[in-house]
């Protein structure tokens, strides 16, 4: 009588599927960084009156250009 296995056999593309989605993780977060940072930049750059139309006071803006591009919140 001939055996047959019921497992399924282990995809190399799962692998790759994992190394992938990390890669992918890691670029986005790489995005969001950059576009934060120049955000902050821009922010930075308004003056007085146009921070007031917003809301934001100069103390605001400087507490926030003062943290570092990874920092995300």
């Amino acid at each position: 009588m001939a055996w047959i296995s019921t497992e399924r056999p282990k995809h190399p593309s799962s692998a790759f599927a994992r190394r992938a989605s990390i890669l992918t993780d890691a670029i986005d977060t790489l995005l969001r960084c950059y576009t934060l940072s120049r955000e902050r930049r821009n922010l930075s750059a308004l003056n007085d009156r146009m921070l007031q139309d917003i809301g934001v006071t100069r103390a605001d803006v400087e507490e926030e250009c003062r943290k570092p591009f990874w920092n995300l919140r």
